[in-house]
């Protein structure tokens, strides 16, 4: 949604990833990140898909990018977790659903082409995750 009339009136909702079947997009509780060369806006955000039973599944974590200011969004694919420590903790204390939430990012090279974009994130367990992009967000 956006406003043409200083916030008085809104255009109708639309999915932001048009055709995105991860079940619209979480809270989003980050600043995005805008990228000094190419322009290109990065939103971290991340959801707690369902199955068809409605039963909630791991948290996913991702990275949305606009290439024209945010006319239009293309999702990067879910930022993956490559070890179980959360998975054991969260047994121990039973918290349930899993998963990486609310990525925070930055880039390393700003003057240099602006292609190395990291994230961290939290875990639902109390770990804290980070996520490197040589890219520029792009995966």
């Amino acid at each position: 949604m956006h406003s043409d009339d200083g916030f008085r009136s809104w255009t109708e909702p639309r999915p932001l990833v048009p055709g995105d079947a991860r079940g619209g997009r979480g809270c989003v509780r980050t600043k995005p990140l805008l990228l000094p060369r190419s322009g290109a806006l990065l939103c971290g955000s991340s959801v707690e898909p369902r199955d068809e039973n409605g039963n909630k599944l791991r948290w996913w974590a991702f990275v949305d990018r606009s290439s024209d200011g945010g006319a239009t969004w293309h999702a990067a694919a879910r930022i993956q977790v490559e070890d179980d420590h959360q998975e054991q903790k969260q047994k121990q204390v039973g918290v349930k659903p899993v998963g990486l939430i609310q990525p925070s990012l930055w880039c390393s090279d700003p003057e240099h082409g602006a292609r190395h974009v990291h994230s961290l994130m939290r875990s639902t367990a109390g770990w804290v995750y980070r996520s490197d992009s040589d890219d520029g967000g792009r995966s």
